[in-house]
C-alpha cells in the first residue's frame, strides 16, 4: 500500500515581516535558482511567514529515499545560495 506524504524544505521566518518582504521581492531569483515550486507564504494575521519548496513521495518505497535525500540536499544548497545573494553572508 502506497503512502504519499509531502516532503518539504521550509524557511520559517518568525516575527520578521520585513525580512520576508525583502526575500519576496527577490522571488524570481529563488524561482530561477531553486525552482518554480518555491512558494512564498506570508501567513497574514500571523507573526511568522514561510518560504517553502515541496515534493510528494511514497514513504513505503525505500528505493525513493536516495532520490528524496538528494532532492532535499540540492534544494537546500540552492536555497542557501539564493538567500545569501539577497541577505549576504554576514561577514
Amino acid at each position: 500500500m502506497k503512502k504519499h506524504v509531502v516532503f518539504s524544505l521550509t524557511l520559517y521566518i518568525s516575527e520578521d515581516k520585513e525580512l520576508y518582504k525583502k526575500l519576496e521581492l527577490k522571488k524570481e531569483l529563488f524561482h530561477d535558482q531553486v525552482g518554480k515550486e518555491v512558494r512564498f507564504l506570508p501567513l497574514h494575521n500571523k507573526k511568522a511567514s514561510m518560504i517553502q519548496c515541496t515534493r510528494s513521495c511514497d514513504v513505503t518505497d525505500e528505493k525513493q529515499f536516495p532520490e528524496m535525500y538528494s532532492w532535499l540536499l540540492e534544494k537546500a544548497r540552492r536555497f542557501a545560495k539564493a538567500f545569501q545573494e539577497v541577505i549576504g553572508t554576514g561577514t
